[in-house]
């Protein structure tokens, strides 16, 4: 139990400290008006979802309510986005991650997709580009 322990302990110091490129751990105090420093969210930096700006109202209307909501096509398409399938769901904007914080969040985001797969251009392609944007140049 006690090597257990230790493990788990070590996981959330490396969590807390920013190791963990995929995750950034954000405290309380960040979004809230709690000032814990160890209570907080794990957001998980390649989690990513596209939604459209039109349910930014909704959601600031406290629309989305699984036991109000009766339009199954509706529930569906919230539950696209969002976990939404049972009497206990609903959407709301609670809080906002403020500054500094956001910036940390946005720079462990962008540090996240550093390198995605994406091949370099070869020589012939960037040449194709730049006739294609210059012209025929010689």
């Amino acid at each position: 139990m006690l090597k257990n322990k230790k493990i788990v302990e070590n996981k959330l110091k490396a969590l807390y400290n920013s190791s963990f490129p995929k995750f950034a751990f954000v405290p309380e105090k960040a979004y809230s008006d709690g000032k814990s420093s160890v209570k907080g969210l794990v957001v998980d930096l390649q989690d990513v979802i596209q939604f459209d700006i039109k349910v930014k109202d909704p959601i600031l209307a406290y629309e989305y309510d699984y036991k109000v909501e009766k339009s199954k096509e509706k529930r569906e398409y919230i539950n696209n986005y969002f976990f939404f399938d049972s009497d206990s769901d609903f959407v709301i904007a609670e809080n906002v991650i403020v500054s500094p914080w956001i910036e940390y969040v946005l720079q462990m985001f962008a540090n996240s997709f550093m390198r995605i797969g994406v091949d370099n251009a070869l020589e012939y392609e960037i040449e194709d580009f730049c006739t294609e944007i210059l012209g025929d140049i010689k």
